[in-house]
């Protein structure tokens, strides 16, 4: 085997010019650039552009995702007395774990549908930390009883 030969082969494929003569027939390359771009000048003007767009603010974006505040305190309350209600369960040796799963699960659906309201208040909001509080202590009752803290 003789490896010389082909680096002898590669060296004079690199030496190799391309002489005027020897490219292909057809236009040249500045011509085919020009109608080229004559065509996409003809093309934008055909494309509508849009009009003005309004620069939007972050008070007009709160705007657009308002809450009813009335209503996610209602939430809010109605969530604490399910968690205290919940609480009373697991003092309440009659209460089964069962009965208990079921509170559980109403708990982390109203959670759910909390949760989402929860960005949208403005920081420094008290409401807001006492929703956060409640959500926190939802998720962490429900750890502890799918890991089964309450179990004897």
């Amino acid at each position: 085997m003789k490896v010389s030969n082909e680096i002898q082969i590669s060296k004079d494929i690199l030496t190799t010019t391309v002489k005027k003569n020897d490219r292909q027939n057809g236009p040249d390359f500045q011509t085919v650039l020009k109608d080229i771009a004559r065509t996409e000048d003809q093309h934008a003007e055909k494309v509508k552009h849009p009009g003005h767009i309004e620069s939007v603010s972050a008070n007009r974006i709160n705007e657009m995702h308002s809450f009813d505040r009335p209503g996610v305190v209602e939430k809010a309350d109605f969530l604490l007395n399910l968690l205290d209600e919940y609480r009373s369960g697991l003092e309440d040796p009659s209460k089964s774990l069962k009965e208990l799963d079921s509170l559980l699960t109403d708990l982390k659906t109203e959670q759910e549908s909390l949760m989402s309201f929860v960005d949208l208040f403005p920081d420094g909001d008290e409401l807001k930390g006492v929703v956060n509080e409640t959500l926190i202590n939802i998720t962490v009752e429900s750890i502890k009883f799918d890991r089964g803290d309450y179990l004897d």
